[in-house]
């Protein structure tokens, strides 16, 4: 698979708003209930629901409603919060959330060290499970034993929702401060700070997460060094009656 000319480090794709019943024009005036003078970017969620619910009985739009004011709601919810994500504290309560789908690239540029396509698939399976992604990822990593692979990640993360959008909720999670360092977890070595930088710089940037702390200084003497890195996360609180089951399984990685 080959990407020619693509400059963007992270690169999403659209179609995160997804509306299901496949009118335009329902998907335009959704969006003018979020952003409109009196909807949610003016600080009055509580009617950009309203409005959207509206929505159903005028001029035969036949929609998933729940779909659609969650998928809405979310993308919504996910820019606004784009410069203040999560904060996890010591005595962080379990709050209602929804799953958000994230479709993007990751390029890496000039590695110290080449990884196989397994090698990259793990790792970032790995990262994505510690920040508390749904079971039903997928992972093409390409361009392997290079320097410069690329990684494309498709995978659902928890949103946390408001209390009066939490009628909504797929499950309940909690604020957590993720620690990545080699060993933890257990597919990163102690040669990876140069991934796990990039990650920090083209990854986490992209989905948003907030990064708390930290430590990568790979190249000081030319030698591996321990690194750490702290990321605020929502993680999935198990849960029988809220926990979304994963509808497909897992991709793995292909054998190279």
């Amino acid at each position: 698979m080959a990407f020619a000319g693509r400059d963007a480090t992270a690169v999403k794709r659209p179609g995160y708003l997804t509306f299901w019943s496949g009118r335009q024009n329902a998907a335009v005036q959704a969006i003018g209930c979020l952003l409109g003078r009196r909807g949610a970017l003016a600080g009055r969620s509580e009617y950009a629901l309203s409005c959207l619910m509206e929505l159903e009985p005028r001029k035969a739009i036949k929609l998933n409603m729940k779909a659609l004011v969650v998928s809405a709601l979310l993308a919504f919810v996910a820019a606004a919060n784009a410069g203040a994500p999560v904060q996890p504290s010591s005595n962080a309560a379990a709050q209602p959330a929804a799953w958000l789908q994230h479709d993007l690239i990751v390029s890496l540029h000039n590695l110290p060290k080449t990884y196989s396509c397994n090698d990259l698939w793990y790792k970032f399976r790995d990262v994505l499970l510690e920040l508390g992604a749904r079971a039903d990822y997928k992972i093409l990593p390409y361009d392997c034993n290079s320097r410069s692979p690329q990684v494309q990640l498709k995978f659902m993360l928890p949103q946390a929702l408001t209390p009066a959008q939490k009628q909504y909720a797929d499950l309940n999670a909690t604020p957590k401060t993720v620690e990545l360092q080699p060993g933890k977890p257990s597919t990163l070595k102690t040669s990876d700070c140069d991934l796990v930088s990039q990650m920090n710089s083209y990854f986490f940037p992209a989905i948003p997460l907030k990064v708390v702390s930290a430590q990568l200084e790979c190249k000081a003497s030319g030698k591996p060094k321990p690194y750490e890195i702290s990321v605020a996360a929502l993680t999935p609180e198990p849960s029988p009656a809220l926990a979304a089951e994963p509808s497909a399984k897992s991709s793995h990685p292909a054998r190279h």
